[in-house]
């Protein structure tokens, strides 16, 4: 990495990749379009540096190794950080909730069929699905057709089974995304926030 630093205080303002043409003179610097009068050759250098793994401007100093040198702006990255991962987490979370085909063997099925739940509309059909199943006898025969598009026959009993199985996966999926959240509020580094594998955990 490309450090822009400051020859007294070691604090470093700009980071740029291996090979970004930076121009220092006792003017100023340029960087492409970025122009900085008070950035210049007189106060700042262009040093080679280790890539820190995240940067802020004037937030790290480097001498042979990066130091966090204003705590409040690191505060503020950290909340940033998070929020930016919280988001990921949400991502990932309705990806597994909706899905195309969620496994389930129907009654008298060895092999599993898959249920569509690939959004709202999806699960709110489901949801009717079961509520008029759970106002039935529940000994009444009633219809569903899976992704084979083979139609399944069973009894209300058993739609508000499948409709429990679906609630209870969706609230294991939602419980394992707070899980997540917790760990990442309790991180007090980057290195900590960025340890909390979020793609890995989730109940199927």
């Amino acid at each position: 990495m490309i450090a822009i630093r400051n020859k007294t205080t070691k604090i470093v303002p700009y980071l740029f990749p291996d090979g970004t043409k930076v121009i220092l003179t006792d003017k100023g610097m340029r960087v492409g379009t970025i122009k900085a009068l008070d950035i210049n050759a007189t106060t700042h250098e262009i040093i080679s540096a280790q890539d820190p793994g995240y940067f802020v401007g004037s937030m790290l100093s480097y001498d042979t190794d990066w130091t966090i040198v204003n705590q409040e702006r690191y505060a503020e990255y950290l909340v940033e950080t998070k929020a930016t991962k919280k988001k990921e987490i949400n991502i990932l979370r309705y990806s597994k909730i909706y899905m195309d085909a969620i496994p389930y063997t129907f009654p008298g099925d060895t092999e599993p069929d898959g249920i569509q739940m690939r959004d709202e509309t999806d699960r709110q059909n489901i949801q009717d699905f079961v509520i008029d199943a759970s106002n039935k006898d529940p000994d009444t025969i009633m219809y569903w057709m899976p992704v084979s598009n083979n139609v399944k026959a069973m009894k209300a009993s058993e739609a508000v089974a499948m409709g429990q199985t679906l609630k209870a996966r969706g609230d294991a999926i939602m419980g394992y995304s707070w899980q997540l959240k917790g760990q990442i509020d309790a991180a007090q580094t980057d290195d900590e926030v960025q340890a909390v594998d979020i793609t890995l955990g989730w109940p199927i």
